[in-house]
């Protein structure tokens, strides 16, 4: 039971840091932080509206509007 309730704060935890990785011109380490947070929870609206906003900064639409649209 310790484990499911662990989920959301690995999410958040995960978050933060790929937000922290953009604060540095990471994109890729950033990446790597939101999906493994969207693998974790694929109805965060913080890890899929980062994913946008990665897809969005690689000149990605099409991808960007698809996760903007789930967040």
């Amino acid at each position: 039971m310790q484990r499911q309730n662990d989920i959301p704060e690995r999410v958040a935890r995960l978050n933060t840091r790929g937000v922290s990785a953009i604060n540095r011109n990471e994109f890729k380490l950033a990446r790597q932080y939101f999906e493994e947070a969207y693998k974790l929870d694929p109805k965060n609206a913080f890890a899929l509206n980062n994913m946008g906003f990665l897809a969005e900064a690689d000149g990605d639409r099409e991808t960007a509007d698809f996760y903007y649209a789930k967040a």
